[in-house]
């Protein structure tokens, strides 16, 4: 099963995707648009989470066991690294918008003692630039495999105009000594918003589909390699997040497409 996934319009709250509207066990994501001085609150649960802001800023209290209180913000997907925080399971929390702020909230099942809150600044995302010619891109890890989350793995791909992204493909469908069972979501913002991107799904025993991506959305991703492509003209931003039964990262690639690890390495 595949569908996109796409926000209302209007400003507020709204839970795009969980286990209720798409195939997803281990992850959901919700999204929040809030006008300057205006809050939100999230009620503790037994899931982690981690708060991405897309544009504008804000100010992040996590209460539990723990607490924390601090700012997130970013100008513009495209050209900057987002502050962002972690919320363990059993944690509360509450955003207050400056200006005004959008974000998303990731989060994933646990209910075993996880690590304390964690205000990430966006001087310490790891920013690196993956692939070579027409399948570069730039990819920011938030949260990788081992950061301190319990089970989500979360980070940004930019693609560039015409550029590929997710290659060579791969996937993570299946758990084993060389691939482990990852779910996967893409949340996507395009510059200009009138452009698209394609994002293809396929495995080697005949199976594909596709979904055209244009304005703002997601994607759910549980199964198959998983490449993206952008439209001439356009530049593609998405968050993505990962998670599964464990925290291991351990991807398939597909056989058609194995030189270009070797050329990345070169």
């Amino acid at each position: 099963m595949t569908s996109a996934y796409y926000p209302r319009s209007e400003r507020g709250y709204q839970k795009l995707i969980d286990g209720q509207n798409s195939p997803l066990r281990f992850l959901a994501l919700e999204c929040v648009a809030l006008s300057a001085g205006a809050g939100w609150s999230r009620r503790p649960d037994g899931c982690e989470a981690v708060i991405v802001p897309l544009a504008g800023a804000g100010t992040v209290t996590v209460a539990g066991h723990a607490r924390l209180t601090g700012r997130i913000a970013r100008e513009d997907v495209f050209t900057t690294a987002p502050s962002a925080a972690y919320v363990p399971p059993l944690h509360a929390l509450s955003v207050t918008a400056e200006e005004g702020l959008e974000a998303v909230v990731v989060s994933a099942p646990w209910d075993e003692p996880a690590a304390t809150p964690m205000l990430l600044p966006a001087e310490q995302v790891a920013v690196a630039t993956r692939g070579s010619g027409v399948w570069q891109r730039t990819v920011r890890t938030l949260f990788g495999p081992e950061g301190i989350t319990a089970r989500l793995l979360v980070g940004e791909t930019i693609n560039p105009p015409g550029n590929w992204s997710g290659m060579p493909p791969h996937k993570h469908d299946s758990a084993g000594p060389e691939e482990s069972l990852l779910e996967e979501l893409y949340y996507f913002r395009l510059s200009p918003p009138q452009g698209y991107l394609v994002q293809l799904f396929y495995d080697r025993n005949g199976w594909h589909a596709e979904e055209l991506i244009t304005g703002e959305g997601a994607v759910a991703i549980t199964r198959g390699y998983h490449p993206t492509v952008a439209a001439p003209g356009t530049t593609g931003f998405y968050l993505w997040a990962l998670a599964g039964p464990e925290k291991s990262y351990k991807v398939s690639v597909d056989p058609a497409f194995e030189w270009m690890l070797e050329k990345a390495r070169s």
